[in-house]
């Protein structure tokens, strides 16, 4: 069977078409959109359908019978983030990319602590990384000693010896994967074993360090990363 030019460009719509709409069933797309640009998922699958359908109609009776070099390097390129979705499925940041600091990055992780505390309900990293270098903060969010927490995320800096602190972390995005910024928490949980990228779900209280607040953790258990791995500044 060969194919013509038509067919090839109608095929290479209809394959970002599929995309989508996996990526709508499945729910994948939180693992590359923020909760603001959900909306491309099914705009993409619907609007992409309907353009491979249109453009079948619209070229009918054209039977083009080769595609010229660019227009081939044009197709694989459109084809390659296919690929690349498919085969890392699933993927998620873990404690590489987190060795890239929020504040390496041109953020001001007080600022964003306070736009995302205007309507929280819960202290969570973002808010416990900015109150540990700022009091005003921490007494506005009714943060102090003793105060208790629950944070599940995943270990991106291990602890050194058995009983040392060991750093907790989470991505927060705002458009995409492509924006996110880690926020690590310190947690003190004597005799817990732990690899770079495990997921746990702490609870303890907070005690505080020079420049951080610190949990002491009384409950440490081990859990499977969440469908959702990502946080977000507009929740």
């Amino acid at each position: 069977m060969r194919l013509d030019a038509r067919t090839i460009r109608t095929l290479g719509l209809t394959a970002w078409a599929l995309l989508f709409l996996w990526l709508w069933i499945s729910g994948e797309s939180v693992r590359y959109l923020g909760p603001r640009t959900q909306w491309v998922i099914p705009v993409g699958a619907i609007g992409l359908g309907l353009a491979a359908v249109g453009y079948l109609r619209a070229t009918r009776g054209d039977r083009t019978s080769r595609l010229s070099a660019p227009e081939w390097l044009g197709i694989a390129g459109l084809l390659l983030p296919i690929v690349a979705a498919a085969t890392l499925g699933g993927a998620q940041l873990g404690s590489l990319a987190a060795s890239n600091k929020l504040n390496a990055r041109g953020v001001d992780p007080t600022a964003l602590a306070r736009l995302a505390t205007r309507d929280a309900r819960v202290i969570g990293f973002l808010q416990l990384d900015a109150a540990g270098r700022d009091a005003g903060l921490s007494k506005e969010l009714g943060i102090h000693t003793g105060t208790p927490v629950h944070l599940v995320g995943f270990v991106s800096t291990p602890p050194t010896r058995p009983g040392a602190r060991f750093e907790l972390s989470r991505f927060y995005i705002t458009c995409c994967v492509a924006d996110a910024v880690p926020v690590g928490v310190f947690v003190a949980a004597p005799g817990e074993r732990l690899d770079r990228d495990e997921w746990l779900d702490v609870t303890g209280a907070l005690v505080r360090g020079k420049r951080e607040w610190i949990v002491r953790a009384t409950r440490v258990e081990h859990v499977d990363a969440p469908s959702d791995p990502y946080l977000s500044f507009a929740t």
